[in-house]
């Protein structure tokens, strides 16, 4: 494993570096990482690699040119040459699914705008395909502990980006009440930020569910992950962190009194810090807070708008009732040039409701892998609610942003699930006999 963590800090030093020089560098990296997917024969081992990348993906490009695609390309391409079959069920599915929103797109003359959607599309769906017919039983774990690694690491590469030259251009700049910059890491949205971030602090509490670190390792990590993710002056990110803590020390049924009061003085601890040393981050959320007490607590304030955003686009489609059915087709022109900021709608919007049922059905035959991979593994009674709250935190995101052309919404939803059905086992994880991955 200290290779393996040698090659992913190796790259990422590469990415860095190649701001201060030159580009080849990021190539360079590029290059190293497929190789090494290429001829590694662990799979899981593979998806490790893949998702400490994930965080790294937004400024891992050459311009337009996403040198995160390479990273793609070689799994496909090496599933192929070692496999050459893919389930029926699986293939059908893509097919159909491809073969609908390129129909839509040619009908509604935006074909030409939408084949490299088109073929993202395949390649997000048969990289998630792939992941989940090589997972095993201790790839929940490890994959989660190199994710969760790859957030804190890019949090503190993004902590310096104004002094890496042209970094600060591939990420947010955004601000909030007109001033405060908001923080999100090294993604291009502070809301998905938070929403990333969220699964990483659930997914810290799956490993000690399971044994695999030590308490007092889950709770440093967690509240390092939470002040991060505060940072984004996110409401949605605040209410995710708040649900998250207080259904831990509520429903986690694996921590004892003891425990949980210990995280509540680590919460303690953690509120105390940032009062003292980042009073910014309780000042613009209270002053968020304040705005939508002014508003009455409207569902507009309380959404940033959103709702009106949600109307606009109703009625649009309503003015057109085929547009509920068949959509406008993939990279259509945006009514009054606005983001849905809901999935359900973008892609109701996009490819109608036609084009949903086939969309989620594709996404639920490429997901049942993971569960047709692990249903010989013996399986417990569901006794913690904590496993499905990864899953709820990135259907919830999608609620209230646009996920339907985010290839991180997909790879984190196929981590979702592997942490679903990962922490449900029977087998135990021993500390000291089995180190971390």
């Amino acid at each position: 494993s200290s290779k393996l963590i040698f090659l992913e800090i190796t790259a990422v030093l590469l990415v860095v570096m190649s701001y201060f020089t030159t580009k080849y560098l990021m190539i360079l990296a590029a290059v190293i990482l497929s190789i090494y997917i290429l001829i590694e024969k662990e799979y899981t081992r593979i998806i490790c690699v893949f998702f400490f990348m994930l965080p790294f993906s937004n400024i891992f490009n050459l311009g337009s040119t996403s040198l995160y695609l390479m990273l793609k390309i070689a799994i496909i391409f090496k599933w192929f040459i070692e496999n050459r079959t893919i389930e029926r069920k699986s293939f059908l599915a893509i097919m159909i699914y491809v073969f609908y929103i390129t129909i839509i797109s040619t009908i509604f003359g935006t074909i030409f705008g939408a084949v490299i959607r088109i073929l993202n599309f395949a390649l997000w769906f048969l990289t998630i395909y792939i992941f989940g017919t090589k997972i095993k039983a201790d790839t929940f774990y490890k994959v989660s502990i190199h994710y969760i690694g790859a957030l804190l690491t890019s949090c503190v590469v993004a902590l310096f980006a104004d002094s890496i030259p042209g970094l600060k251009e591939q990420i947010t700049d955004a601000t909030i009440l007109g001033s405060a910059d908001r923080f999100s890491g090294l993604w291009n949205d502070p809301n998905t930020f938070s929403v990333f971030m969220g699964v990483g602090i659930v997914l810290t509490f799956l490993l000690y569910m399971k044994r695999y670190v030590m308490f007092k390792t889950v709770v440093a990590l967690a509240l390092a992950l939470t002040v991060f993710s505060l940072y984004s002056y996110s409401k949605m990110c605040l209410l995710i962190v708040t649900a998250i803590w207080i259904g831990i020390i509520m429903f986690g049924k694996t921590l004892s009194i003891t425990k949980r009061i210990g995280i509540i003085l680590g919460l303690a601890v953690t509120c105390a810090v940032i009062y003292f040393i980042f009073p910014q981050i309780i000042e613009v959320y209270l002053m968020r807070l304040i705005n939508d007490s002014a508003n009455n607590f409207s569902f507009d304030s309380v959404t940033t708008k959103r709702s009106s955003i949600w109307q606009m686009y109703i009625s649009s489609m309503s003015e057109n009732p085929i547009e509920w059915i068949l959509g406008n087709g993939i990279n259509c022109t945006l009514p009054n040039n606005r983001a849905a900021h809901q999935t359900v709608l973008q892609v109701i919007y996009q490819i109608g409701i036609i084009g949903m049922i086939i969309y989620i059905y594709t996404l639920g035959c490429i997901l049942s892998v993971i569960k047709r991979q692990t249903h010989n593994e013996r399986r417990k009674k569901i006794q913690d609610i904590i496993p499905i709250v990864p899953i709820f935190i990135i259907i919830f995101g999608a609620m209230f942003l646009d996920y339907f052309f985010l290839e991180n919404f997909y790879f984190l939803l196929f981590l979702g699930v592997i942490a679903y059905y990962g922490s449900r086992g029977n087998e135990q994880i021993h500390l000291f006999r089995n180190r971390p991955f």
